[in-house]
């Protein structure tokens, strides 16, 4: 994209440390995820609890086998629970195109998904779901997951990648007080990145840095 509002805001504003903040970024690698998103009812959520898991992930050999990074179980309040299959870096860079008709992409920026794409990529990571856990669940969970509630989420930066070239945005640039704006998360370099920690270490760090200017 060639519009993009942070890189736009910059220009307008000319705020020399909002543009390299802007280009540091844009200059950071990520890999890309495909996620698919499932609600499962009540009647078949206590079988897929039961798993003895909630965090599910796979080695290496496991994620070319079946094409998987991770499952996540979470119940939820009404007795249901929701499952997230996320896929391994290779699936989703050979389905990097394909976004979902209800995702951010579509629905903000105008990207105009393919229907047949997106069941095709929908039914692909439900079969590798039943793959990989088959002999953990009996045919009435299975066919709950092929009837649930279903969306693809594609995470066009899952997860930062550092270089040589790129090694983050450096904390220095974190907070840009000519353009009032801030950044935190796990793009900034530093220990942490690419990580949960990184986010909130960088957040932590921004919210000192507002303290002190306030």
């Amino acid at each position: 994209m060639t519009d993009v509002p942070l890189q736009q805001a910059a220009q307008r504003c000319g705020d020399a440390a909002l543009l390299q903040a802007a280009a540091d970024l844009a200059a950071i690698a990520s890999t890309v995820s495909s996620n698919l998103l499932l609600v499962l009812p009540a009647a078949a959520a206590a079988t897929w609890l039961a798993l003895p898991w909630r965090l599910l992930q796979f080695s290496p050999a496991a994620q070319e086998r079946w094409g998987l990074r991770r499952l996540s179980l979470q119940p939820l309040a009404d007795g249901r629970c929701g499952l997230v299959a996320e896929s391994s870096p290779a699936f989703a860079d050979t389905h990097r195109h394909v976004y979902g008709s209800r995702s951010s992409a579509a629905q903000l920026l105008g990207a105009a998904p393919d229907p047949s794409e997106e069941t095709a990529v929908l039914a692909a990571l439900q079969a590798a779901v039943a793959a990989a856990l088959e002999g953990q669940l009996d045919g009435a969970a299975l066919r709950a997951l092929a009837a649930a509630d279903r969306q693809l989420m594609r995470w066009g930066a899952a997860f930062p990648i550092a270089s040589d070239s790129a090694p983050g945005l450096p904390p220095a640039l974190s907070l840009c007080p000519a353009s009032r704006i801030g950044f935190c998360g796990d793009a900034l370099a530093g220990p942490g990145f690419g990580r949960v920690e990184g986010a909130l270490r960088s957040a932590e760090a921004l919210a000192e840095r507002l303290l002190a200017a306030l």
